[in-house]
């Protein structure tokens, strides 16, 4: 009896495992870690890409920011970006999400490879030097303990310009700063860091976050560009947010073609527009609105023979000095619509107006035949822009016209008014001196 039960014990066992393994086989895909991952897929599909952007080096504009960014070997942040696969990034931000807390971060799964983007492999393929033996990056220690020992006064001293400061909530809680209160050599950080470090969509204020990130920057304190990198990914994948855009599209596909995947998969988005000194310094905003390009300014030669760069105050107050005028001419223009849109209005109104004094007219017309005739009632009453294509009189009559008209036969009719009166008192006061005369002479004869 145990030697004929023993087999059919190994094979029910045998059986469990095979079954084990057919389940497991079902949950898992050559796309997707779980169904939990293949499910969120759907989520990551509405979700748009934000690209990052090519960036000039800006020698003569800014030398300061150019020699900070040779100096901590981020020069190939500014012209790596490529064309993204929009089917690989979105895979891989469906399957960077963690549901439980055993998974492994900066992790991410793509058509059946393990693509890691960690510090290490970011710094790696940006080719940020970051040696094992320097200290810790301070702004990643910074963010961890929630800036709670960040002093945002000093922050708001270092960037901002006289008078500028953080905007605070009610609580005192620093929210952002306004671009036009930074320096004028920090805008520049400030449009890399939207552009490829901590991407952004707007451009009008820099939140407390990517503030503490500059003023490290601005200090020359240790910054791990790789690890930054890093944990936005991360927290882009992670947010609940179905509106965020995915960010760093490019940098993962570049990723995901170091660990062998195919990223030759189409539709592929394109990059946006690189950031030259146009972007600092754009054109009139007549030539934008025509659609023709602005005469391109010749650099200067004489420039190149100096060995001192000039100094980006001064192009700066040219860039502020053109934000200004641009915000004019907006002004100009809209009161100018306005003043348009007021007068259509008006117009409106008055042919309203001329609409229903018509009817009268015809209703009293009927019963007066002495009344004006249509022509002559159209020029009493006619808009001034209607002066020169109004009917009767040759088109010459209009309704000013036709006022100052009776004006003046009024004024004529109380002048004679006037006149008759003074005649017929000067000849009261004759008859009434002749009649006291003649008085005088009966009481003499008497």
């Amino acid at each position: 009896m145990a030697s004929s039960s023993n087999p059919k014990r190994v094979k029910n066992i045998g059986h469990k495992k095979d079954k084990g393994k057919k389940k497991k086989s079902n949950i898992f895909s050559h796309h997707f870690l779980s169904e939990k991952h293949e499910a969120h897929f759907q989520v990551v599909q509405n979700r748009r890409l934000l690209m990052e952007r090519k960036v000039e080096q800006l020698i003569l504009e800014a030398p300061q920011f150019a020699e900070e960014l040779a100096q901590r070997h981020w020069m190939c942040i500014l012209h790596y970006v490529e064309p993204a696969s929009i089917a690989i990034v979105k895979e891989f931000y469906a399957n960077a999400r963690h549901f439980s807390d055993g998974e492994e971060p900066f992790v991410s799964y793509v058509r059946g490879r393990r693509v890691p983007f960690d510090a290490a492999t970011i710094n790696t393929f940006l080719n940020t030097q970051w040696p094992e033996d320097t200290a810790s990056c301070e702004f990643a220690a910074a963010r961890a303990n929630r800036y709670r020992e960040v002093d945002f006064g000093d922050v708001e001293r270092v960037l901002c310009i006289q008078g500028g400061h953080f905007y605070r909530n009610l609580q005192d809680k620093p929210l952002n700063i306004k671009r036009a209160f930074l320096q004028p050599l920090y805008k520049y950080w400030v449009v890399l860091l939207r552009a490829n470090i901590s991407l952004c969509s707007h451009v009008f204020d820099l939140i407390a976050s990517r503030a503490v990130l500059l003023y490290h920057i601005i200090q020359g304190r240790q910054v791990n560009l790789g690890q930054c990198i890093a944990q936005e990914i991360f927290d882009c994948a992670q947010t609940a947010n179905p509106k965020a855009p995915l960010g760093h599209p490019s940098l993962i596909t570049h990723l995901c073609e170091l660990v062998g995947v195919d990223t030759s998969e189409a539709p592929f988005e394109r990059p946006r527009p690189t950031i030259n000194r146009a972007y600092y310094i754009p054109p009139p905003r007549c030539h934008r609105r025509r659609g023709q390009a602005p005469p391109q300014q010749p650099l200067e030669r004489d420039q190149q023979a100096s060995p001192d760069y000039p100094a980006s105050q001064d192009s700066f107050m040219m860039v502020e000095m053109r934000d200004m005028m641009q915000r004019m001419e907006e002004r100009m223009e809209n009161l100018h619509q306005m003043g348009q849109a007021q007068e259509a209005r008006m117009e409106a109104i008055n042919r309203i107006g001329r609409a229903q004094e018509e009817m009268m007219r015809q209703a009293f017309g009927a019963s007066h035949p002495d009344f004006m005739t249509p022509a002559e009632y159209d020029a009493f009453v006619a808009w001034p822009g209607d002066q020169a294509s109004t009917a009767g009189g040759g088109g010459s009559s209009s309704g000013a016209q036709a006022m100052e008209e009776d004006d003046t036969e009024v004024e004529d009719i109380e002048d004679d008014e006037d006149d008759y009166d003074e005649d017929d008192y000067e000849e009261d006061d004759s008859d009434a001196g002749t009649e006291i005369l003649d008085l005088d002479d009966d009481e003499d004869d008497d």
